[in-house]
Formats: C-alpha cells, sequence, structure tokens
C-alpha cells in the first residue's frame, strides 16, 4: 500500500488531520489534540467515521471510551481494512488500568492504549513533525505499507505504530533486504542510531557474559504488581532488561522499570540470582524487589521499541491474561506468601 496520493505529490505534506470518536466525552482529550498540534474532527456514529475516512488527511484515529464496546471494536475493524497506516489510539481508563481489556484492545489492532493525556498529547505531537516534514526517504513500512520514509523514520515508526506485531513471520528489512525472523529487533540493532554507532545496541559477543536485572514491584496500598506488555505481542512480564555497559545491576533495575514501565521505584531487596552457561549465551540474572516511589503515578502507554506499555495486576487475575512466561506468577505468589527478600547488602556492585 502506499500513501494517499496527496502525500506524494511534492514530497511535503499538507496539514494532517485527526478524527475523535466519541463514544464518552471527553474535554481534556480534546485539549490534548489542540495542544498537540493537530487540526480535528469529532464525530459519535459509524457511518460518520466511514465518511469521515474518505478524506485522505486523515491520519490519527482516537477513539475515546467508557468500556470496550461492539461499536468501538466495529471501528477498529473498519479502519484497518481501510487503511492500515492510520495511527489507533484508545483513550479509556478502563482499558489502560486492566492487563486483560488492555491486550484486547491491541489484539483487535489498535496502536496505543492510554488515559494519560500527557502522554497523548505527546505521541501526537511525534506523529504531526514526521507527517509534516519532507517525505522524501525511499523504504516502504512492511507492515502498514506507509512509504517515502528515511532510515531514521523508518526506525522510529516501526516501534511507534507496530510494537504489537508479531515475529513469526520472516520480514525483508526494506534497508539491507535481509529478511529476519525478528525484523525490530534487526531493525532496532542493525539501522538508525544504533546502527551507525550513535545510540548502544543489543547486538553481542556469545562468548561474553551478559547481565540482566529484572525486578517484581509490589504497590503496598492494594498488593497489586506491575506487569509490562511485552513487544511483538509477546503477553505480559517483568519490567527489566540487559545491564549497559558501566551500568549497576541496580542501576540497571530502575531504568529499565522507567523506560518499559514509566515507574519510578525504589529497590528494597533481592529475590533470586541465577546464573546461565548456554553454548552462546552466557547470562547472569538477578531478580530485585522493589515498591513504587509515588503510587498515584501513571504507568506508561506511549508505545516504543521497550514496550507496548504497563499496567497493575491483582494477584487474583494473574489467570486472565497472557504471559510471556509464568516466571512472573511464580514470583508474585511468592511475594504475596510472604517470601523472604534477601538484602541487597549480599550484591556488592562497583563501577
Amino acid at each position: 500500500q502506499q500513501l494517499p496520493e496527496m502525500f506524494n505529490e511534492d514530497k511535503k505534506c499538507p496539514p494532517p488531520q485527526l478524527l475523535i470518536f466519541e463514544e464518552l466525552e471527553s474535554e481534556g482529550v480534546r485539549v490534548a489534540v489542540t495542544r498537540s498540534g493537530f487540526d480535528s474532527i469529532r464525530c459519535s456514529s459509524l457511518k460518520e467515521a466511514k465518511n469521515h475516512l474518505k478524506n485522505p488527511k486523515i491520519r490519527v484515529i482516537i477513539l475515546v471510551c467508557k468500556s470496550k464496546s461492539s461499536k468501538g471494536v466495529s471501528l477498529v475493524s473498519v479502519v484497518r481494512k481501510f487503511d492500515p497506516s492510520i495511527f489507533l489510539c484508545i483513550c479509556c481508563e478502563s482499558a489502560s488500568f486492566d492487563p486483560k481489556n488492555r491486550l484486547q484492545w491491541f489484539d483487535e489492532g489498535v496502536n496505543m492504549v492510554s488515559n494519560c493525556l500527557q502522554s497523548i498529547s505527546h505521541i501526537l505531537s511525534v506523529i504531526l513533525q514526521t507527517l509534516t516534514t519532507h517525505l522524501d526517504g525511499q523504504f516502504q513500512c512492511p507492515y502498514c505499507g506507509l512509504s517515502s520514509l528515511s532510515e531514521d523514520q523508518l526506525w522510529a515508526h516501526c516501534p511507534m505504530y507496530h510494537v504489537n506485531h508479531t515475529n513469526e513471520i520472516k520480514v525483508k528489512c526494506p534497508i539491507c533486504r535481509k529478511r529476519s525472523p525478528r525484523f525490530q529487533v534487526h531493525l532496532h540493532n542493525n539501522h538508525g542510531p544504533p546502527g551507525r554507532g550513535e545510540a548502544p545496541n543489543e547486538n553481542h559477543d556469545p562468548d561474553v557474559i551478559r547481565a540482566f536485572a529484572i525486578v517484581v514491584v509490589r504497590r503496598q496500598s492494594d498488593g497489586r504488581f506491575l506487569v509490562v506488555q511485552e513487544f511483538a505481542n509477546c503477553g505480559y512480564w517483568f519490567p527489566g532488561g540487559r545491564v549497559d555497559p558501566g551500568e549497576t545491576l541496580t542501576g540497571a533495575a530502575l531504568r529499565e522499570t522507567v523506560e518499559e514501565a514509566g515507574i519510578n521505584i525504589s529497590i528494597k531487596g533481592i529475590l533470586h540470582m541465577d546464573y546461565i552457561a548456554e553454548k552462546g549465551n552466557v547470562r547472569l540474572r538477578v531478580i530485585f524487589f522493589g515498591v513504587p516511589l509515588d503510587e498515584s503515578q501513571s504507568p506508561k502507554s506511549i508505545p516504543d521499541f521497550e514496550s507496548a506499555g504497563a499496567s497493575w495486576i491483582h494477584i487474583d487475575n494473574l489467570s486472565d491474561v497472557r504471559w510471556r512466561s509464568k516466571e512472573p506468577i511464580k514470583w508474585f505468589k511468592y511475594i504475596s506468601e510472604n517470601g523472604q527478600i534477601h538484602p541487597l547488602s549480599i550484591l556488592s556492585e562497583r563501577k
């Protein structure tokens, strides 16, 4: 699929527009859209929405709703069949706070689920900047067909628009033409700023020990646990990731929790340490226990290469959602049953 005709005339985009589909009126969403700079149109019926989709300027749609409804699901289905390159954001309090509902919306084909107006305004500003830039690149997104992207635009576009796209199908990289079952990982590490050596990448020497920091985060007020909606439709998991060069394990745990879940935490202790010596994949893992510094802080909802977002889950609802692996369930139950938390003093760290 190519960009609409109007986007290819002189490689300069006219001002794009945004459609607010209101099942529930929200002055806050309207203000967030205005602050982003987008020109917006409002409607509340599927018939109106279908007519507006004929306008090639519509590049973003925000569905404002109280809960998941048949009308909302129908809208997503219509938009995806009409143009997969339209950015579709769900603004819904229940979906933002319920991990199961959140994942269901992504499975329907949306790009973002959020109830944070600041996050919505930010992502709209980023999209608007891209769409009003000279699109004179030579690359096309292999997922939605958005074309005329530069290398850096494609590098930023894919995780923002397609963070939940699975890695099951081999995709030919538009830049180097290599096929990879993990295209987005390939794109992130081999092209754009990391590919030029301007930012860290995850490519590693198989003989080098890799260290990982993982965190079980529990909210003290209600006992809920922090879960991250993983990249590439992998389900939920802990916050955590690889330790960067020159970084301590605790420093990596704090950083990864902010990057993947948007929550600032205090690390209180250590649950487990393991050393895995597989051929070509030697790694050290430390699982920490932490609590949020501010329990009112909203979890992340802006999709990027790190994650699709995050949420809090109750111990009674662990079976309701899809997991990257069952390991989080083990540790959430362990903490809920007052399992031992080892002091941080057993870990000696030096830079």
